[in-house]
């Protein structure tokens, strides 16, 4: 009889045969790798593609935002543009008004009604040398 000469060994057999369960056979020429069932494997192409949508959806949004802070910077300057005009006609009025105020027909008028000053009727201008003077 050709018993193995241990009970508990396997023959070769049954060592490939448990060997077989294990794996999985793919066809002649093509290597392959072991899979786990029920798992999806994504190609490289569809990862690429995934990654350039992404990248393509990120500079859109900064496209947007970048528009969206034009327009933005664009209605304030418009403000400002707005608010200088005001300021400006503002101003023009009030050195308007300084002018009159300081003018010499206004600053006569209030001498004479407020102050009680009077015009004199004639003037006299009187020279003097002055390199004369200092000499004697």
């Amino acid at each position: 009889m050709s018993e193995n000469p241990l009970p508990f060994s396997l023959s070769v057999k049954e060592k490939m045969e448990r060997q077989r369960i294990g794996t999985i056979s793919y066809p002649i020429g093509q290597t392959g790798h072991r899979v786990r069932a029920g798992t999806d494997t994504w190609s490289q192409a569809m990862i690429l593609m995934l990654l350039g949508a992404v990248i393509i959806a990120g500079l859109c949004f900064l496209y947007l935002r970048q528009e969206t802070m034009i327009l933005e910077l664009t209605a304030r300057q418009k403000d400002a543009l707005v608010m200088l005009t005001a300021v400006e006609e503002v101003n023009l009025e009030l050195e308007f008004r300084i002018k009159q105020a300081f003018s010499l027909a206004r600053v006569s008028r209030i001498a004479c009604d407020i102050l009680n000053m009077v015009e004199p009727a004639v003037i006299h201008y009187v020279y003097i040398d002055l390199a004369r003077t200092q000499r004697d």
